[in-house]
């Protein structure tokens, strides 16, 4: 699902072990990554939990998009008739557009 993350820099911030695990629930109840959770929390984005059903759908199309894109690397070793490649990219161009919408509908 995810294309190719922009964020290139990393810092650090402490914190005791208590908070971590605070920080690191609240994350997976926003559906968030940590980093994510942090990144939003600290700029002041909306962070919302998202439903069960939201995440299971998040996580199914993740899986979806994941057999594609190993779909498209059997097309290019030869294991699959190149036919298949234009299909097999269009559909995983069209779940990562169905994955940002979604993501404008449930701030995930």
């Amino acid at each position: 699902m995810s294309e190719r993350r922009q964020e290139t820099e990393v810092i650090k911030v402490r914190v005791a072990a208590e908070e971590l695990a605070i920080l690191r629930a609240r994350a997976e109840n926003a559906g968030l990554p940590l980093s994510g959770f942090m990144r939003r929390s600290a700029l002041r984005t909306t962070v919302r939990a998202a439903n069960p059903e939201t995440r299971k759908l998040w996580t199914d199309m993740g899986r979806i998009g994941g057999l594609l894109r190993l779909a498209l690397t059997q097309v290019d070793q030869g294991n699959v008739p190149d036919g298949w490649r234009a299909l097999l990219a269009q559909t995983l161009i069209e779940m990562r557009a169905a994955a940002r919408h979604i993501m404008t509908l449930t701030d995930l």
